[in-house]
């Protein structure tokens, strides 16, 4: 069985649904990132936008969470890495290096798998699979990008 690294966060504020006018353009993005999505089937589906964000609860596996201030969440800047091809990026590097990543860590002793599932500017994540799955997270000396 995986487990995977799934942080979640939960956004607390004031939403509103778009305007008439905003409503296409929302269904269009919603499509170009979803295309298998359930839109379709739905008559009343509507979008909607988070005016105003009043809290951040930040849930990030292995006991850690924390409320986040919002004021510095809205002065963030998106991880470069991350959101030029993340996903697309761990593929690739995962084609290269899973198997003799998997290699090196069986020099110590027995291994089933070993995977890159999280990068960003600050590290990489890796999931070890021996009989049970373990997490191995590996910074950075120095931010990337």
């Amino acid at each position: 069985m995986e487990w995977p690294i799934e942080a979640r966060v939960t956004l607390l504020g004031d939403v509103y649904p778009l305007s008439e006018d905003e409503q296409e353009w929302a269904h269009k993005q919603y499509i170009a990132k979803h295309p298998h999505g359930l839109s379709e089937q739905w008559g009343n589906f509507h979008y909607f936008r988070m005016q105003n964000i009043s809290d951040i609860y930040f849930i990030g596996g292995f006991g850690t969470v924390a409320w986040v201030d919002v004021k510095e969440y809205e002065a963030l800047q998106p991880d470069k890495i991350a959101i030029d091809g993340g996903e697309h990026n761990l593929k690739e590097l995962n084609a290269i290096f899973s198997k003799p990543l998997r290699e090196l860590l069986a020099s110590e002793s027995e291994v089933d798998d070993a995977a890159l599932i999280s990068i960003d500017s600050k590290g990489i994540d890796v999931r070890v699979r021996q009989g049970v799955v373990w997490f191995l997270f590996f910074d950075f000396l120095a931010k990337v990008l």
